[in-house]
């Protein structure tokens, strides 16, 4: 079956406790015989898309750090 996540945050590139909840989800899918495809933030050097524990993960869109402005309050 083929299966596509948009998702903005991909690890191992970005790192927080969704992120890596679904990437063992990926990763899993994957390793059951899955075409498993994730298209989000590119945050890695070199080709827009690369495979990874069999994985396809596709760079779709440049991260980019916003300067923080102004206050929380």
């Amino acid at each position: 079956m083929k299966i596509a996540f948009i998702t903005d945050p991909i690890f191992p590139y970005t790192v927080g406790g969704s992120e890596i909840q679904n990437y063992e989800i990926y990763k899993r899918l994957a390793k059951k015989g899955h075409d498993v495809h994730i298209c989000g933030f590119k945050r890695w050097g070199g080709n827009d898309s690369i495979t990874l524990n069999g994985m396809r993960i596709h760079g779709i869109a440049k991260y980019r750090d916003l300067p923080f402005i102004g206050t929380w309050n």
